[in-house]
């Protein structure tokens, strides 16, 4: 098997050559690379076969889009990453702006079936808590995310 660094040193290269490098996920790919000693060797297989196939498809294009980079997230990251939050607490990284959106909206919705301001608070608790969860989670680099 390919040492796992060389799979870091591929996605630094594929960093300089685009112009969009966070559709790259290079912080998700940085993360699996600095907790792959934490896998079972069947895992390792598998995580580093789909890496290493994910660099292949990144290196033989020239550019990337929004939705090929979600394709290619589906395609090759996301099983890994489901690996990841089974075996060793991983958890999915969610915009802060993505965060707010959600709260405006369920406000919104909220405030349109005249529901007590209290399940508002207990709404803004909820994702205020998962946000620091999934910071603190960061700090571990135990984080994945589709544009992360």
């Amino acid at each position: 098997m390919e040492d796992i660094l060389e799979l870091k040193t591929r996605l630094d290269n594929c960093m300089k050559k685009s112009y969009r490098p966070k559709y790259l996920h290079p912080k998700t790919i940085n993360n699996f690379i600095f907790h792959f000693n934490s896998l079972r060797y069947k895992e390792k297989e598998f995580t580093f076969l789909h890496l290493n196939n994910y660099l292949h498809e990144v290196e033989e294009m020239h550019t990337i889009t929004r939705n090929e980079s979600a394709d290619l997230f589906t395609a090759y990251l996301l099983p890994v990453a489901k690996i990841y939050d089974r075996d060793l607490g991983f958890t999915p990284m969610i915009n802060i702006f993505l965060i707010i959106l959600w709260f405006i909206a369920i406000g919104i919705l909220l405030i349109l079936l005249n529901l007590p301001t209290i399940v508002f608070y207990l709404l803004a608790l909820l994702l205020l808590t998962y946000y620091a969860y999934a910071v603190f989670k960061k700090m571990q680099k135990k984080v994945y995310g589709l544009m992360f």
